[in-house]
């Protein structure tokens, strides 16, 4: 589909240096295409939503492959991998390039109009104890567990790595929803909806050498 777009549109890209902001900046600049970065702040989005006529494209991406990171630490310091999450529990996850790309994609062909939400599930579900498995073979830890740790520990362990107690209270909350059912896909898996990269091609390209990297700091 061609994109409709004049010639001399600006995209304004709020948290440009993040994860998925970086990648759809990017993107974006590599198709010639002009790019305005902004500080990342909730107040502009919910004026941006609430302008009359206004075409919003709300996306709702799983969880992200790169929360997994937070792990790194503990897998050297501990030999296991903890977490607040169910160890059978499966949910889709995402990595952060997919959401940059889809995001990107969707902005050059401005194909949306009015209010609109798509939820982004990956390239498959899997389970905190399949993820760790995955982790293991890839790091050379293939004995490599999974412990479902209380929510209280998980916090602080947040909190040590960095995370303010607010921060870490919101994670908290997403596991515990996350655990419960509460937050969940409302939509069933389509070609649509699911993304390329898998966990393993995640653990290969981005945590394994985020973790031997770390591991030769130390």
């Amino acid at each position: 589909m061609g994109s409709s777009v004049a010639l001399n549109t600006t995209y304004v890209i709020l948290g440009a240096t993040g994860n998925t902001g970086s990648i759809i900046t990017n993107f974006l600049l590599s198709k010639g295409e002009k790019v305005r970065v902004v500080r990342r702040d909730p107040g502009r989005l919910q004026k941006l939503n609430a302008i009359s006529g206004f075409n919003v494209l709300h996306l709702r991406p799983a969880y992200f492959m790169e929360n997994n990171l937070a792990a790194i630490g503990m897998i050297q310091g501990t030999g296991i991998f903890g977490h607040a999450l169910r160890a059978e529990l499966k949910l889709p996850m995402i990595a952060t390039r997919d959401t940059g790309d889809y995001a990107a994609k969707r902005l050059l062909d401005l194909d949306f109009s009015g209010k609109q939400t798509h939820e982004l599930l990956g390239e498959h579900e899997l389970s905190m104890a399949e993820a760790t498995a995955v982790i293991g073979r890839g790091i050379g830890k293939p004995d490599l567990r999974y412990q479902q740790l209380p929510y209280d520990q998980v916090q602080q362990s947040l909190e040590q790595t960095g995370f303010s107690s607010k921060k870490a209270a919101v994670y908290i909350e997403m596991f515990k929803a996350i655990n419960t059912g509460l937050l969940a896909p409302l939509e069933p898996r389509s070609p649509g909806n699911s993304t390329p990269t898998s966990f393993e091609i995640f653990v290969q390209d981005v945590f394994a050498p985020a973790y031997h990297g770390k591991a030769s700091a130390a």
